[in-house]
């Protein structure tokens, strides 16, 4: 996904933000600021929206959905409908740097999966696209539950998928993890990490020493409130599992999935690396594709 700013956690100008933040972080009275920093990077969602505008009408062989999750979060979606009978549904859980205007524009695995006899159901978290409302792990948990509850309803009697990249993944295994009541079918998760902690000091390695120095023991207030600790519900995941990380991945560390994918059920996970794609390649390339489809026909 050439020029997506999913690239926003590991791009050039990531560690000059972190430089000027501790800059500002020095004087105690200006803390905050580095909060704020790190939910920027974490939730670009006005970059997003300013290179992917969602129209209010959604595109031809869609329809819109709209839900209200308290009277100060509302979410938009759209579904996309095949006309075959009791069809797989996939629900996608989009990356930090896409929205579902921006999907549609660059995912290729999305694109590919829409040719398919597989219905399709997107959404934005609170403030991405047409959505509003609070980012944090529990609003975008608890909004993701609901729209699954609305496609379970939109497509009733459809084994249901749950689809996620990068933070989408995050989103997607702790819906899983919360929901094992619900009529689901499987689990694809790809360039997932294993917690945000572990996300957040795989970023730091690659800053200048005076800024690993200067960020010591910090991270655990850091990520208060977006921990997205999946490693810590894996062994409650019953569903099949399919997970694929690119060796290449400099944004999600390969061996955060690598280590994610220990903590299943073994004989409930399908691991796959795919040694030459980086983390947006692995939402650009024909086998990953592939990959899903062979995985999706035999899961169901």
């Amino acid at each position: 996904m050439k020029g997506n700013v999913e690239v926003n956690m590991h791009k050039n100008s990531l560690w000059f933000i972190f430089l000027t933040t501790i800059i500002c972080f020095s004087n105690s009275s200006k803390a905050g600021m580095f909060d704020d920093v790190f939910r920027q990077i974490l939730y670009p969602y006005e970059k997003v929206n300013l290179r992917f505008p969602v129209s209010q009408k959604p595109p031809d062989s869609f329809e819109r959905f709209d839900l209200d999750e308290t009277n100060r979060i509302h979410l938009v979606g759209w579904f996309k409908a095949t006309s075959k009978p009791n069809a797989p549904t996939v629900l996608y859980f989009h990356g930090n740097g896409e929205n579902i205007a921006g999907v549609l524009e660059s995912n290729k695995l999305i694109q590919g999966l829409m040719n398919l006899d597989v219905n399709i159901a997107l959404y934005d978290y609170p403030s991405y696209g047409l959505s509003t409302g609070v980012l944090n792990q529990n609003s975008i948990v608890n909004t993701g539950l609901l729209v699954l509850a609305k496609t379970i309803e939109r497509f009733p009697g459809s084994p249901i998928v749950l689809l996620g990249w990068s933070l989408g993944a995050a989103v997607a295994i702790q819906v899983a993890a919360t929901a094992p009541s619900l009529p689901l079918k499987s689990l694809i998760l790809i360039s997932p990490w294993n917690s945000m902690r572990d996300q957040t000091e795989s970023g730091l390695q690659k800053m200048p020493w005076i800024l690993r120095k200067s960020l010591s023991g910090n991270t655990k207030d850091l990520i208060n409130g977006n921990e997205f600790d999946s490693a810590s519900v894996a062994k409650d995941i019953s569903l099949q599992t399919l997970l694929i990380h690119g060796k290449k991945d400099q944004t999600v560390e390969f061996t955060l999935g690598e280590a994610l994918a220990k903590e299943f059920d073994p004989s409930k996970i399908r691991f796959i690396s795919m040694g030459d794609l980086d983390h947006s390649g692995v939402v650009s390339d024909s086998n990953v594709l592939s990959e899903i489809i062979s995985f999706m026909n035999a899961a169901h």
